[in-house]
């Protein structure tokens, strides 16, 4: 047995996922542009904090402290949901 989906259902979902790429976009523009940079670090490279540190010139505290603030603060600009949705998907944004 197949599962059939109609065209519409189809359109509602890349309407959702489009919504969700543009409000996860406004929010990692509210970010400073060293927040968004350690962001691509972190998540895009996958860099250990000892190499971002290295990069950025930046004490190892401080780089943690920066990846914090900038997660908390795109915490309080998206939704739970499309919090989510960003961290699965954070290489596609950064």
């Amino acid at each position: 047995m197949s599962i059939t989906y109609s065209y519409e259902e189809e359109l509602i979902d890349r309407e959702n996922l489009s919504r969700r790429d543009e409000l996860v976009r406004k929010a990692l523009n509210s970010l400073s542009p060293k927040q968004r940079e350690i962001l691509f670090y972190r998540f895009t490279c996958d860099f250990e904090y000892d190499q971002i540190c290295e990069i950025m010139e930046m004490q190892y505290d401080s780089a943690r402290k920066m990846i914090y603030r900038a997660l908390k603060s795109l915490r309080e600009y998206l939704t739970e949901t499309d919090f989510v949705f960003f961290y699965l998907h954070v290489r596609k944004f950064l």
